[in-house]
């Protein structure tokens, strides 16, 4: 994600500019992107016939790719196996990439055409996984024009008037695209995953018990996973 700049893990004024070029390089980032990464994280104003000239000057080479399919094939199904099955096969690269996984893109994408053929062609038309389930208890909206008619139709299927409320947009649409990107590429697969739970009686919401033995069994493992969203 453009907008979601990595850390180095160190302060800017302990790293020189070869390192932060260096960082950037072999996360897999484009030119373009490791340009407006120096420009907005690090104050570094350079153009990309100078960024390429001073990453040429570091001996820093994008060669074709050396990899094993066998790996790459099995790296991507444990992707797609939990949260990453929303995702793209750009983002499944990029998630490669940063686990120091070189590969052609188009590799990646014949992968997933491969052992995912189903969710390949709903996202190719731009349809999301959808879970199915009953009509909400609760439904909230902001003010647009279009959602008078979901208001509408809650309060007739919920037959209470007050099952349906508006609140205001939030006006900061940055914050939106990246609370956006994380529910498709993340969050809604953990969202539906402890529904299913739920829905099965695997779980009680209502038990002490049973939310500690989640956050005890779930805590550290969707920490990884956020940081590892981060990180596009």
């Amino acid at each position: 994600m453009a907008d979601n700049f990595p850390d180095l893990g160190e302060e800017d004024d302990q790293v020189d500019e070869e390192d932060i070029v260096r960082y950037y390089f072999f996360k897999g980032f484009t030119y373009e992107e490791i340009r407006m990464f120096l420009q907005r994280n690090h104050g570094l104003e350079i153009s990309i016939t100078t960024l390429k000239r001073r990453i040429k000057a570091y001996g820093l080479r994008r060669r074709e790719p050396n990899y094993d399919v066998n790996e790459i094939r099995a790296a991507v199904e444990d992707i797609v196996d939990g949260y990453g099955s929303t995702q793209g096969y750009r983002a499944v690269w990029h998630t490669l990439q940063l686990k120091g996984l070189r590969v052609p893109c188009i590799v990646v994408q014949e992968i997933l055409k491969e052992i995912d053929p189903e969710a390949t062609e709903m996202r190719r038309a731009h349809r999301l996984k959808r879970r199915f389930g009953g009509c909400p208890v609760d439904l909230v909206t902001d003010l647009g024009t279009e959602n008078g008619t979901m208001a509408a139709i809650q309060a007739f299927f919920r037959d209470d008037p007050n099952s349906h409320r508006y609140v205001p947009s939030p006006r900061n649409q940055r914050i939106e695209a990246w609370w956006g990107l994380l529910r498709k590429s993340c969050t809604t697969w953990w969202i539906n995953f402890f529904k299913d739970l739920v829905a099965q009686r695997t779980i009680d919401l209502a038990s002490e018990l049973d939310m500690e033995c989640l956050w005890f069994c779930f805590a550290e493992l969707i920490q990884k996973v956020l940081n590892e969203i981060k990180e596009h």
